[in-house]
């Protein structure tokens, strides 16, 4: 026995005080633990609760309270290859446990996050779609930000749909929408949703252009708009009518048949428009705001093949119409469309500071007559490299008949992405840097050798400041 026993007693009481000690975490105040919650997933989040009832439930009082599901973080891709009914009613307890803790507590949700790899409605034995009755919920507790992302919805039927919750239609706290994936909108005529901002959607089947119109109407403050890769049973115009609208994006829509694109938003800044096809017509009533344009008006084989130049003349009034811009992007198929009735009409662009191409031969026939419409020009980008330069002699002829005012006076940078050195585009380099006469400098994105580094430093400059800077 050992006769000293207070050496080993105070050791205790030692070893005690630290283990005390090293949860020093959980004695900080509830508001500190929260605000370190917010950083983590919800995964992690709502994981905490386990630890101890320190931390039961403390990640729902996390400030402007933001919940991310994205089943790739919960589930496992080497075993939950497949649509395995276990692995995913995993995630979809989750999901109600966690929408449980948030009722129970009668608590606001900020941001509302759902990624969805793999198709959850098989768990449901009334017909339901799950996914539509986890955003309902989130609907249910005045989100501010939703997004909604669901790949791989029923790959079997690829024409099938979930109706998304019409709740969404008269929600007032929104402010935020993001929905990607193969969702069917069922838009009421009258919507109200007075806070919205911003809204984005991706994928998604509407009933016809009317819905579209009858959204942006019911959303009073709409700044953003966007459209991508959307159908439509019916199309005979879409109509994009607001006077808050400042950011507008149509993207690779898709509709059969001829139909009409109306214009009016007479505070529009920024405008993105992609599609496979030329719309019928383009009544556009107000696009004197927009600031930046870029556009990719891709004509189809057989509207070239039409005798009539009717597509040709729409593309061309509707690029037109965007006469303030600052900053111009077209590709080489907007060219293709509009070359003909610009050589013709030439429209002066005369706040036109930065105009970006897809050049091909037909782009290097137009280019002399753009150049000639933007007097103030101070960039030009080339962002899809040269296609081909068997056109370019022709453009020197004209620039050296009618030298445009841009190349004398305002001219400071060229651009050329996709730069392979050929002798052709050398020339290219060479034309601009002696004929630009307040040129400063020449970015080129390419992968050169020395010797070709070299051969375009040698090359004599018509502006002595100019220099060429390789990315």
């Amino acid at each position: 026995m050992d006769p000293n026993p207070k050496p080993k007693i105070l050791l205790l009481q030692q070893q005690q005080q630290t283990l005390t000690l090293d949860d020093r975490i959980s004695n900080l105040p509830d508001e500190i633990l929260c605000h370190i919650l917010s950083f983590l997933p919800t995964k992690y989040a709502a994981g905490t609760s386990t630890l101890s009832t320190r931390w039961k439930h403390l990640f729902a009082f996390i400030p402007k309270l933001s919940l991310d599901f994205d089943d790739s973080l919960l589930l496992n891709p080497h075993i939950d290859k497949d649509n395995n009914p276990t692995s995913l009613a995993t995630f979809a307890i989750f999901i109600y446990n966690v929408m449980i803790v948030v009722y129970t507590n009668d608590l606001h949700i900020y941001r509302f996050s759902l990624k969805c790899q793999r198709d959850y409605d098989c768990l449901s034995h009334d017909g339901d779609s799950l996914v539509a009755t986890w955003v309902h919920l989130a609907l249910s507790r005045e989100v501010r930000d939703l997004s909604v992302q669901v790949d791989n919805y029923n790959k079997d039927n690829e024409k099938d749909s979930i109706l998304f919750p019409g709740q969404l239609f008269y929600c007032w706290s929104v402010m935020r929408v993001t929905i990607s994936g193969r969702f069917f909108l069922d838009v009421p005529t009258v919507v109200f949703m007075p806070n919205l901002r911003s809204i984005f959607l991706d994928r998604v089947k509407f009933p016809n252009g009317e819905a579209v119109q009858s959204l942006i109407r019911g959303c009073l403050f709409l700044e953003r708009f966007g459209l991508e890769s959307c159908e439509f049973e019916e199309l005979e115009v879409l109509e994009i009518s607001s006077t808050k609208l400042k950011h507008l994006m149509v993207i690779d829509c898709k509709w059969d048949g001829e139909y009409e694109f109306v214009l009016d938003v007479p505070n529009l800044a920024y405008l993105l428009y992609q599609a496979d096809g030329i719309a019928y017509d383009y009544p556009v009533k107000n696009l004197s705001s927009v600031r930046e344009a870029d556009l990719d008006i891709r004509i189809t084989w057989d509207q070239l093949q039409d005798d009539s130049p009717h597509y040709e003349d729409t593309a061309f009034e509707f690029v037109a119409a965007c006469l303030n811009v600052e900053t111009l992007c077209l590709s080489q198929k907007s060219l293709l469309a509009i070359h003909q009735y610009w050589q013709s009409k030439k429209p002066t662009f005369c706040n036109l500071t930065t105009l970006k191409l897809g050049i091909d031969d037909c782009g290097w026939f137009l280019l002399a007559s753009l150049l000639e419409s933007s007097p103030n020009l101070e960039v030009l980008g080339f962002t899809e490299g040269f296609t081909s330069c068997s056109l370019f002699p022709e453009f020197v002829s004209c620039v050296t008949k009618h030298e445009p005012q841009c190349l004398s006076s305002h001219l400071r940078k060229v651009m050329i992405e996709d730069f392979t050195g050929d002798e052709y585009e050398l020339n290219v380099v060479e034309f601009f840097l002696k004929n630009a006469k307040v040129l400063r400098e020449v970015e080129i994105d390419c992968n050169l050798c020395l010797a070709d580094d070299k051969k375009l430093s040698l090359i004599s400059k018509c502006s002595p400041i100019c220099e060429l800077v390789f990315t």
